[in-house]
């Protein structure tokens, strides 16, 4: 068995045992209202919504058909002193008990033949923030040298450095107090001049992309977004892009002088231009990390731009409301297969990784839907091994992602069905072109999200923009 298979399985008990631990059962018979119920009592709600389902299954299988079968099981989470109460009106309904996995088993021949097209997809899905916080605030991703200890920056220093340095010379200058102290704060500064300066070229580029393509900021209804399965805004306004352009502008000066002035005060030992060498090879590796963050941040601009264009053009062609239907379930449908496409590749990534680094958890990350399959299949019993567990999981995602595929393809047709009907075939034409190109654009933003993902959880060799424009030009 793999190192993955067994940490797998390790994770699923302990979850299991975690939330095991934290019920409480017990049995009120105070009056014939509750003389037939069980009373399940879990403190955590969150993790009572991943679990109430199972629960239930395992009650059912040790009660039903038995003498006890009349027993009802009753499960809440509340903190409520009228605990009878609030725990008799707590059962989930029956639809949360069901498993939303089987429905998921799919014969093309025969399920899809059935399947009504109109029917909704799901409409609450559940994000995978793998970098939100980075991509709200890129300057976590700034390495601050002067709160490092001094070991520690000496090592990063030494390991940077180039073979043409003379390291002994170097390690002789850093065990003198004064000129590390020296070395460290003018690492600092240049460390902050090259954010300023990144930035500067990040807000130049927006200005530019504005003035050339139009692209600033733009926001629709979060009620229109949710139906077309589209972010609600993107981009910023030109004058808030004036006002960081002349922000960074002013830190970037202000820094340069700031460097200037401490390359006047550096001590008459030291060869500053092989020290200067070091530090910008230093930060140049260390913020490699921000480079890439700002990167995607242009790329995602412009294909969430292209995402509001190419919706907008299809409302402009003036489709009937029937192809309005068909083009939000397919939009709808491809974004739900895209969900379970980064899940899927995430956790094939993590158990190939896992097998080299036993020490890597799937509980960090965040797969909600392969998460709720690994625990389902463990509590089924269905399966004998970790390994079993997991292939298990990806078959049953791959089912939902051919779901989705199936889907997009019985809309596509029933678009096509209608030409014969179509008052302007020429017009039907166009709008079924519309709906294509953004699922297009859907999905090949999706993909660049994905690869962001990879990078960020496994540290990968990242692809660069210049691979990226190449791709897209090709698409």
């Amino acid at each position: 068995m793999s190192a993955a298979a067994v940490d797998l399985l390790q994770s699923t008990q302990n979850v299991t045992q975690r939330n095991i631990n934290n019920m409480e059962a017990t049995i009120k018979r105070k009056n014939d209202k509750f003389k037939n119920n069980l009373f399940i009592h879990v403190t955590h709600e969150a993790r009572l919504k991943g679990l109430a389902r199972e629960i239930h299954m395992i009650h059912d299988s040790h009660f039903k058909n038995t003498d006890y079968g009349e027993i009802r099981l009753v499960v809440g989470f509340r903190n409520n002193p009228n605990i009878e109460f609030e725990l008799s009106r707590k059962r989930p309904l029956s639809s949360v008990l069901k498993d939303p996995l089987r429905k998921i088993t799919i014969d093309p021949s025969v399920h899809f033949q059935n399947l009504s097209t109109t029917q909704e997809l799901p409409k609450k899905t559940i994000s995978n923030p793998m970098d939100m916080a980075t991509s709200s605030n890129p300057t976590l991703l700034l390495p601050n040298y002067s709160k490092l200890s001094d070991s520690k920056f000496t090592q990063m220093l030494l390991t940077s450095m180039s073979n043409t340095i003379n390291q002994d010379a170097i390690i002789e200058l850093l065990n003198q107090k004064e000129i590390l102290l020296f070395i460290r704060e003018f690492t600092q500064l240049v460390n902050k001049f090259n954010y300023s300066k990144l930035q500067h070229e990040q807000w130049s580029y927006y200005y530019n992309l504005g003035m050339t393509e139009g692209i600033w900021n733009r926001r629709v209804s979060k009620k229109m977004a949710e139906a077309n399965s589209m972010c609600y805004t993107y981009g910023r306004s030109k004058n808030l892009i004036k006002q960081r352009l002349a922000k960074y502008k002013r830190q970037c000066d202000k820094n340069q002088e700031a460097i200037n002035q401490c390359m006047k005060q550096a001590p008459l030992i030291i060869d500053i231009q092989n020290i200067t060498t070091m530090i910008n090879d230093l930060i140049n590796k260390d913020q490699y990390e921000l480079r890439l963050e700002l990167e995607k941040r242009k790329t995602m601009l412009r294909l969430d731009a292209e995402e509001h264009k190419l919706a907008q053009h299809f409302y402009l062609l003036t489709p009937r409301q029937t192809e309005i239907n068909s083009a939000k379930v397919i939009w709808k449908a491809i974004n739900e297969q895209q969900n379970i496409i980064h899940e899927i590749a995430i956790f094939k990534k993590w158990l190939q990784v896992h097998t080299q680094a036993s020490s890597f958890s799937l509980q960090h990350i965040q797969l909600p839907n392969i998460y709720h399959m690994v625990t389902s299949l463990f509590f089924q019993a269905e399966t004998s091994s970790a390994d079993h567990i997991a292939q298990k999981t990806i078959a049953r995602a791959e089912e939902i992602e051919q779901y989705y595929t199936n889907l997009v393809i019985i809309e596509k047709n029933k678009l096509q069905s209608t030409r014969s009907q179509h008052k302007n075939v020429q017009q039907l034409d166009e709008i079924i072109n519309a709906i294509l190109q953004r699922q297009n654009n859907m999905q090949q933003r999706r993909s660049y999200e994905l690869q962001g993902k990879l990078i960020n959880i496994f540290k990968q060799n990242a692809f660069t923009p210049v691979d990226l424009e190449h791709t897209m030009q090709h698409d």
